[in-house]
């Protein structure tokens, strides 16, 4: 991995027990938008003490420090947060003749509860928000949901389909995302005009205290092939006998100078419709014509980037990008919505490999700074 990563303190907790930071290899945690978060620990089994020593369903912590961040010693490890909190799904142990045995724990946050099972039900007179909030107290979470739109269904059936795959049709009607920190669901869109104060720039590392953090990859698609600049919903109330008609255009973005609709003024008016979602009302045409366009506007610029760790990195944060130092201006520089992350820690650290680094899975609606 070059020299990508830094050093750092960690925890790993199962159970309520603390392993020993001797008997862990590495591990990886994967945290994304719309899915559950997982995370992987690879131990040292040389003894099998580890073969029997986990249930099923044991809770899973993992405490990362600062990173690139300096405490008083200098050292990466200061600031030590929880980036992961699940429950144990599965144990993997590894043998090698003549060679290190390895058992590796696998974890997924709470949010996998609602993957168990397909179910058929009817909910009737209720909003979005009141059917995630129900579906999430049944997995044992609290639900913490964005009040607009907020629209009340006459019947919304849920056709042998698991919570979370029924859930997130109803919050991509919404324009939302659904995730999970700890035992709190959030079935929300990301808040694109608030910034986490995070600046990743690519280049060296600064001195310490130095507030920039160093990016060592970017890897950019620009591509306006699904941008739009309206989009409108049709349907048809059949107790009023009247067609309903909902439309959204593209307004400007906090991620950017300019929108990802600015890129089209050389192919005229750009619109597309959609017909085939069952709709009762104009406020819910609406509400779906701004999920489409800030879906589309959303797939304008996607980039992976790689850094030095940071513990404060998840899935929706907006940081800044800087790819251009010297042309503040650059097209690339700018704000980017976290999509996804994986905060990885592997043997060794410096430019011989290992160490604490970070993946970011990157969107933006925009360009510029």
């Amino acid at each position: 991995m070059g020299n990508t990563a830094s050093t750092v303190d960690f925890d790993v907790i199962v159970n309520g027990t603390e392993i020993p930071d001797g008997d862990v290899v590495g591990f990886t945690i994967d945290l994304d938008l719309d899915q559950p978060g997982m995370c992987v620990v690879t131990l040292r089994n040389m003894s099998h003490d580890y073969n029997d020593k986990f249930k099923l369903g044991a809770s899973v912590e993992v405490k990362i420090g600062g990173g690139s961040r300096y405490n008083e010693e200098g050292s990466g490890s200061g600031d030590k947060a929880t980036v992961f909190k699940g429950e144990l799904c599965g144990q993997e142990p590894c043998y090698r003749q003549g060679g290190e045995t390895r058992f590796s724990l696998r974890a997924y946050d709470k949010l996998h509860r609602l993957l168990r099972g397909r179910k058929s039900k009817t909910f009737q007179d209720q909003s979005d928000q009141d059917i995630a909030s129900a579906l999430a107290g049944e997995a044992g979470l609290s639900a913490q949901c964005g009040s607009s739109p907020k629209i009340k269904h006459k019947h919304v059936y849920q056709h042998n389909q698991t919570n979370l795959e029924f859930l997130r049709v109803r919050a991509k009607r919404l324009g939302y995302n659904i995730w999970c920190e700890d035992t709190k669901m959030f079935f929300d869109a990301p808040k694109l005009d608030r910034d986490s104060g995070l600046e990743f720039v690519l280049g060296p590392q600064g001195p310490q205290g130095d507030s920039k953090l160093k990016l060592q990859a970017f890897n950019g698609r620009m591509s306006n092939s699904h941008v739009v600049k309206k989009v409108t919903v049709r349907g048809w109330d059949p107790e009023k006998k009247q067609e309903i008609v909902g439309e959204e255009s593209a307004k400007s973005t906090p991620l950017g100078s300019k929108n990802a609709a600015s890129s089209l003024s050389d192919f005229g008016e750009v619109a597309t419709f959609y017909v085939d979602y069952p709709i009762f009302s104009v406020e819910e045409a609406k509400a779906i014509a701004k999920a489409k366009l800030d879906e589309a506007g959303m797939g304008f610029l996607t980039a992976e980037a790689e850094a030095h760790g940071d513990n404060r990195v998840k899935p929706g944060l907006v940081v800044k990008i800087v790819v251009n130092e010297t042309t503040a201006s650059d097209r690339f520089n700018g704000k980017y919505l976290v999509a996804g992350v994986t905060h990885r820690m592997m043997p060794g650290a410096g430019p011989a490999g290992g160490g604490y680094s970070i993946l970011m899975r990157l969107l933006r609606d925009g360009e510029g700074a």
